[in-house]
């Protein structure tokens, strides 16, 4: 989508430009000081039709020769195709034209199965009660993709063929992941009060090369349940009682496939057909593995009317597996530059809380109320990086340029926010000079104190390493986008033949890097901005009227928002364009996520025309946010790797680029039962 996307485009868009024209025709901006199309134009004109079909099976066999032996054989199958409609009409939207049509279109057909078999021994002597499985499992994910791209032809006539030959170009990939484990298990219960289970797994993946493709990862857990214990059979309160300890490890190998080889891209040249490097390989890239503690506790009293279930881990995570991010000026996909390699960059670690609470509060004649209440605490930090630097910087590029937004660390958590901190603002002559006239305030290097320099009404930045200048040196950690604790809370009240539902979801202790805020809480921005920073920008005033505005002694800020700098045609100090605090908000929120009410009708009226159950119910999702974040959402999730054409970036976590924010929901619907 041109522009960035829709949000991008809307929020930058000139509040004088209509939606439509008095004519039915799309409003536009009328000069280039605004560059971005109407998105309702876009949104209408632009085609992107994206068209997916499914069918997926399932068969198993069970045989037991034996009453101590089962066979199991299963087979399942996913077959996938899509297919995409993309159309670039030329048009006319005010000043912003396009006088190039582009049609593409491309199909992608995918199949994945599945195939395991399994042995289980079982049995039972006494209070012993035991039984071990072996087995092994085989999956292969195939996928083939084509694409076929024309310029030029009608807006009317969107046939590929329709466009100029000359211009066709096409592409068609095939890939093939497989997947080969070999396992077993063994379960042994002494009297249902002393439980052991212990697995082990050797997996094969072809997403690496030779050398680097199993691994093994064994797990081992043992609880005791207490309440079985003869000394707490008989105690009426309680219903179930239960330790746990647990240990494992688990694999992954969620990469592109062909990592670890190098690829080549067909271009076009003036001699033919060429071939560029398509990626960066690393033939030595190889599993990524989590290895498990847990302490666990169960608890049920009165019935399970109370049940409450407790979590103490630690998961350290090792040659962490990672798109590793290129500088800008090795180029992007889509313009002949290869993708970023894939690396085992290091370890970290994961250690927290996790705590459920179930009640049932209310029982009375036809009316009962339950709850359920989930809190989670998870502190990350990470251990290790195998890079000559104890850090990795990671890039969002703007306009050509390549902004630095966060930093992970070793000792710290993953992709905190990096940047300037902003200490205040120069609201008059005394925040720059002290008494005897000397500046106190460091200065961004190469920037002296005048109107068109360092002036009133700009931001004071921290000399974070003490130098007395301001340069890149003084960046420093403004924030983790990792929330402190996230939980939610939901009540369910049945009444006779009606059910409501209310669950909330929370977050607390997160920032959120409002990037989009660089050009719409920009005062000096050309384009569309923001109400606060078009009305509430540092506004200057001069102490005596006759008087020069060049003296600083003479100049103040007379008013305005405190975060907010003042206009200035030079910006010298980069009050806008630095990533600094002023973009890192509280991203902490209580969410109603859904609200559902739902009618049963008696089954004494449906089951005379042969029906089972008729439930008719409305479900609200989304439905109110309470947060302090300026932005659409403050759940933001992960912005998109540019470098790589695997998605989004886990280091860009808590970036807001302009996400589309989450949508509020309602669905009407009716269930029937015969």
């Amino acid at each position: 989508m041109p522009n960035g996307g829709l949000i991008s485009s809307a929020v930058k868009q000139a509040p004088s430009v209509p939606a439509k024209n008095l004519d039915g025709t799309y409003g536009g901006p009328e000069d280039s000081t605004d560059s971005y199309a109407n998105p309702l134009a876009l949104a209408n004109l632009l085609t992107n039709n994206n068209k997916k079909r499914n069918t997926r099976g399932n068969i198993y066999l069970d045989i037991t020769p034996v009453d101590w032996l089962v066979l199991r054989s299963e087979f399942g199958i996913d077959l996938g195709q899509t297919s995409t409609n993309y159309f670039v009409p030329t048009y006319e939207v005010g000043w912003v034209t396009n006088s190039e049509i582009q049609n593409q279109k491309t199909q992608s057909q995918s199949t994945f199965y599945k195939w395991n078999n399994t042995a289980t021994f079982r049995k039972t002597i006494e209070r012993h009660t035991g039984n071990i499985m072996v087995g092994q499992e085989v999956t292969e994910s195939t996928n083939n993709y084509l694409m076929g791209k024309r310029l030029d032809g009608s807006n009317q006539l969107t046939d590929l063929s329709a466009g100029d030959d000359a211009t066709a170009t096409n592409a068609g990939t095939t890939s093939r992941v497989r997947y080969v484990s070999v396992f077993g298990r063994l379960f042994y219960s002494f009297d249902d009060r002393y439980l052991v289970t212990a697995t082990i797994r050797r997996d094969g993946s072809s997403n690496f090369a030779k050398g680097y493709k199993w691994g093994n990862f064994p797990s081992v857990s043992v609880a005791w349940r207490m309440s079985n214990e003869s000394f707490l059979r008989d105690f009426e309160l309680l219903t179930n009682m239960k330790l746990r300890f647990g240990y494992g490890q688990v694999g992954n190998s969620n990469i592109t496939s062909f990592a670890y080889a190098g690829m080549l891209s067909n271009v076009p040249t003036v001699f033919g057909t060429g071939h560029l490097t398509a990626n960066i390989p690393n033939p030595e890239v190889t599993w990524e593995t989590t290895t498990s503690y847990n302490i666990g506790y169960d608890l049920g009293l009165w019935k399970n009317r109370i049940e409450l279930t407790a979590d103490l881990y630690y998961n350290r995570t090792d040659d962490l597996l990672l798109a590793l991010t290129l500088p800008g000026i090795t180029g992007t996909l889509g313009t002949n530059g290869a993708s970023a390699p894939w690396g085992n960059v290091g370890s970290m670690s994961n250690k927290g809380i996790e705590l459920s609470i179930n009640t049932v509060n209310m029982t009375r004649n036809d009316f009962e109320w339950r709850s359920n209440f989930v809190f989670t605490l998870n502190r990350n930090k990470v251990i290790k990086l195998n890079a000559e630097q104890s850090y990795i910087n990671t890039t969002y590029q703007v306009g050509g340029t390549d902004y630095v937004v966060t930093r992970t660390e070793e000792g710290r958590s993953v992709g905190e926010f990096w940047g300037y901190k902003i200490v205040g603002r120069i609201n008059s002559a005394s925040d720059i000079y002290d008494s005897n006239g000397n500046i106190k305030i460091a200065l961004p290097e190469g920037v002296s104190v005048a109107e068109n320099g360092v002036w009133i009404g700009d931001y004071i930045y921290e000399d974070y390493n003490g130098d007395g200048v301001i340069t890149e040196e003084d960046r420093q950690y403004l924030g983790s986008p990792l929330p402190k604790f996230t939980g939610g809370f939901g009540n369910t009240f049945t009444w006779k033949n009606f059910d409501l539902n209310v669950y909330l979801t929370f977050s607390y202790g997160n920032k959120v890097m409002n990037f989009l805020g660089i050009s719409i809480d920009n005062p000096n921005n050309t384009e569309n901005i923001t109400r606060r920073a078009g009305t509430q920008y540092a506004r200057l005033a001069l102490i005596d009227e006759n008087l020069s505005s060049s003296d600083i002694w003479n100049v103040y800020v007379a008013s305005g928002d405190k975060n907010i700098s003042r206009m200035s045609t030079d910006d010298a100090n980069s009050n806008a364009n630095r990533i600094s605090s002023r973009y890192i908000e509280d991203g902490s929120y209580l969410r109603i996520q859904s609200v559902s009410l739902a009618y049963n009708i008696p089954k004494k009226y449906i089951n005379r025309i042969g029906m089972e159950n008729l439930r008719v119910y409305v479900n609200m999702n989304n439905l109110f946010t309470f947060s302090k974040y300026t932005g659409y959402d403050p759940e933001v999730g992960m912005a998109r790797n540019q470098y790589s054409n695997w998605g989004q970036n886990p280091l860009l976590n808590g970036v807001d680029t302009g996400r589309y924010p989450s949508p509020r929901t309602f669905t009407f619907g009716v269930q029937i039962g015969f």
